[in-house]
Order: structure tokens, then sequence, then C-alpha cells
């Protein structure tokens, strides 16, 4: 919000002037604002209860592991139109002529966290260790700071709530060591040159499986025709799966 003059041919820039204690912005610039009548802080409630259980070289654990993320902060334009009229609709332009996006720090709601892990370890003994967990969760939420709010209508602010980027439902690895049984004091080939040879080694390994992570459908906003929103898809029957390169999924 800088004013410019012309001073022998070059742009010169003229600081604002800040005594009224408030600095007049372009109505074509966008900008970041906050309210300090509606902010709110937020802040974040966790909790757990495991049960824990060993059974001679084995231990079983299973957990109830949650979250609450209280008044967590996103944005939206409050410049944005109801679907249909368009960039006509924005509420600051017919008020005060202010075209251009202007993003508020605003909360919606909680964001929740809920799973079950489990676990079942073998300590090292006997040659071998071996530790697997299996982790049951879903994570619902609005849009956090790092993005934009998907629907910038007030009314239909509700709309932005569903599975968050980090949702992914089923989690299972396995993480395993096992040593050789051969050489001195094992079970096969505890002397000559065959147990030295095979004596010391280790084979460890890990597999993680995990169920894909969530995405939206969505489409051009040229038919919805409201400023600062995302049009979504309907899904109409049950997705099917086509693998092709250019077509991933049947539309």
């Amino acid at each position: 919000s800088y004013a410019t003059t012309l001073r022998q041919g070059f742009p010169q820039f003229v600081p604002p002037n800040y005594t009224s204690g408030s600095v007049a912005v372009p109505l074509n610039v966008g900008l970041f604002t906050y309210s300090q009548n509606t902010y709110t802080r937020g802040y974040i409630h966790e909790w757990n209860l495991t049960v824990e259980q060993r059974v001679k070289d084995w231990v079983f654990s299973a957990g109830y592991v949650a979250n609450r993320q209280i008044d967590p902060m996103t944005f939206a334009d409050q410049n944005w139109s109801a679907i249909g009229p368009g960039t006509a609709d924005k509420p600051l332009k017919q008020a005060f002529g202010r075209t251009a996006l202007t993003d508020m720090y605003i909360t919606m709601g909680t964001n929740k966290y809920d799973s079950l892990q489990t676990r079942a370890e073998h300590r090292f003994s006997g040659g071998f260790e071996l530790a697997a967990n299996y982790t049951f969760a879903k994570a619902l939420g609005y849009p956090t700071a790092q993005s934009s709010a998907p629907v910038a209508i007030p009314y239909l602010y509700h709309m932005n709530y569903g599975p968050t980027n980090a949702d992914v439902a089923h989690t299972f690895s396995i993480t395993s060591i096992a040593e050789s049984p051969f050489g001195k004091s094992k079970r096969w080939l505890a002397s000559g040159w065959g147990g030295k040879v095979l004596a010391g080694w280790q084979l460890s390994g890990v597999m993680v499986r995990r169920t894909g992570l969530p995405f939206s459908v969505t489409a051009p906003n040229t038919t919805l025709n409201a400023v600062s929103s995302t049009q979504f898809g309907d899904c109409i029957g049950a997705p099917q799966e086509v693998g092709s390169l250019y077509q991933w999924y049947n539309p």
C-alpha cells in the first residue's frame, strides 16, 4: 500500500501515513486478516489407555489412542459468492467495491483422531526377535492453516468436514531379526569350517502394509460459479477401478 510518485523520471515510493491507526488497502489487492472479536486460540487434547500382558518371551498390548484438536485455525475468503451469481455476488464488492481475495483466519470446529493400536513383540531369545503392529484408525476434521477451506460459503462450512489428509484406516507392520543357527554353541555345525563361515550372520526384515489416503474428486468451478469454492463430484455408484494410465477410475 505505497503511493507512487514520479521524481526526475524515476518512480519513488512514499510510505503510508500510520498516524490514523489504519492503512487503506487497494480494493484489488488480496490480503490475509483476522477478527479480534471472533478469533479463538485452539488447543489439543490427547489421551490413551493401554493394557499389556507378558506371556513367556512374548509381550502383547492393545490401546485406545485419541486426540481432539479444538478450534484449529484455517482461512476462508470473506469475499465469497453464493452458488450461481459468481463475482457479482461478492459481499465486499457490493458494500465497498472490493474485488480481491480477502482471506480471514477462522475456526470451524473440532478435528478428531481415534485409533486402536495393537502390538505383539517377541523379545530377542531363541535366536530371533519379532514385532508386529496393527492400527485401526479414523481421522476426521476441517482444513487447517496449511490449506484454505474448499467451501467458502459460511452457511455451507459443514461441507468442509470429512476425512483428513492423514486418514489411514489400516496399518500393519512387521519387523524381525533372526541370527544364524550355525557355529559354536548353535544348533548346527557347531565345529568345522562350515560353522565358522556361516556363524555370526543376522537376517532382518521390515514389511509395512497400509490402506491408501483419501482424495476428493473435484471439477472446474465454471458451472458452479461460486467464487472461492470448490465443486465436488457426486458418487452415484460403487467406485470401479479401471487401472488405465489415462483413467484410473471409472468417472
